[in-house]
């Protein structure tokens, strides 16, 4: 695996650059909101974040209410520019699924869509809000049928989100999967690639679940949410040692390995409270590898020439590492902020913007993602 990020740009004279709207990313391991500018580079205005208290990961309710809660104080004097705000919708609330359909004259997709997945979730149309994306080049010229990723939320979540950023103030231009918004955020790098039509897999390893995307330069072709994140880990190491998630947490994030080794253990490690991530790594690395099987399905022929490893627990080494060993790809871990220039005295709360944030790849995708509402 090769530990990697793009050329960190220093301050390039940002003083008169118009801003980027607002971007909040609602995140299950913590809030994050960042403006950059709308230059070439980007430019850092402000950032700020707020991690969630550990026992409010696993509750989607409650973290959602003390994030809405807590965003005016974490935005207050952050000297943030405008208005105008877009977010993410949580992935782990998100209806992701690849759906086929066969087009009818005189009917639109979106109307497809609009039909099959309520059918689906078994739920009034009116209660979601749906998104679809379709797969160019992956229509079966045997069938007729074409290949499309279906997202769907709840309308009531989307208004929850939509009220947070109103109580603050901010007028709401654009609210996105984070699955597009991690596209996005690649988008500038892929258009400028050597090799502009790669065929690349996004993970984006996050607490709450791990989301595998796959794309043909800076088309998405493939999409999945994976329930297993970080906080499933914890939560395993817990049950194994009868202890309290943050004592699990502490001890995942120093362990060095996740999994037994066949070496003899030193005194040291010994010592030291053994972690076995088998069972859930296996589980995760399956799920991606069942991912990569789907996309050959489509695209007969075409492989994935390299792996993108994006998202907070990208920062623990060895759970990163381990990811990238059973991918047997090329792998980088990422950091698209290291594009954004920075004088250094930008506002930063909470967050460290001259190390690397894997983690803050949403926002930084959101940052660019149309203003359609």
């Amino acid at each position: 695996m090769v530990l990697s990020a793009l050329g960190r740009v220093r301050n390039v004279g940002l003083l008169n650059a118009s801003a980027c709207p607002i971007a909040v990313d609602f995140g299950v391991g913590s809030l994050k909101v960042l403006q950059i500018t709308n230059t070439d580079p980007s430019g850092l205005i402000a950032a700020a974040a707020l991690e969630t208290p550990l026992e409010l990961v696993g509750d989607h309710a409650k973290r959602l209410a003390f994030q809405a809660q807590q965003l005016p104080r974490l935005i207050k004097g952050m000297a943030f520019k405008g208005k105008r705000a877009v977010c993410s919708i949580p992935a782990s609330q998100m209806f992701c699924k690849h759906m086929q359909f066969a087009k009818t004259d005189g009917v639109s997709l979106e109307t497809l869509v609009q039909t099959a997945v309520p059918q689906q979730l078994e739920v009034p149309e009116n209660s979601l809000l749906l998104r679809h994306v379709e797969v160019a080049g992956a229509t079966s010229p045997a069938t007729g049928r074409t290949e499309v990723i279906c997202l769907a939320a709840a309308r009531e979540l989307v208004s929850r989100l939509m009220a947070s950023l109103r109580a603050c103030k901010l007028e709401v231009v654009g609210i996105h999967p984070e699955c597009l918004a991690t596209i996005r955020a690649f988008k500038p790098a892929s258009e400028k690639d050597e090799k502009p039509d790669r065929t690349t897999l996004y993970l984006d390893i996050g607490a709450g679940t791990t989301k595998a995307m796959i794309a043909h330069g800076s088309e998405l072709v493939f999409a999945k949410t994976i329930l297993v994140g970080g906080r499933h880990l914890d939560e395993a190491i817990a049950r194994r040692h009868n202890a309290s998630v943050d004592w699990a947490h502490e001890s995942r994030l120093s362990a060095e390995s996740l999994v037994p080794t066949e070496t003899a253990p030193s005194a040291e490690f010994e010592r030291k409270t053994p972690i076995d991530l088998s069972e859930q790594l296996e589980t995760l690395t399956d799920e991606v590898a069942m991912c990569l099987r789907y996309h050959e399905s489509l695209f007969p022929g075409r492989r994935v020439d390299r792996a993108i490893l994006v998202g907070g627990e990208c920062r623990h080494k060895p759970f990163a590492e381990h990811v990238a060993r059973a991918l047997r790809l090329p792998t980088h871990i990422a950091d698209p902020m290291a594009r954004v220039a920075r004088s250094g005295t930008e506002p930063a709360r909470n967050v460290d913007m001259n190390a690397p944030q894997p983690g803050w790849t949403v926002p930084f995708g959101l940052s660019l993602c149309p203003t359609d509402l």
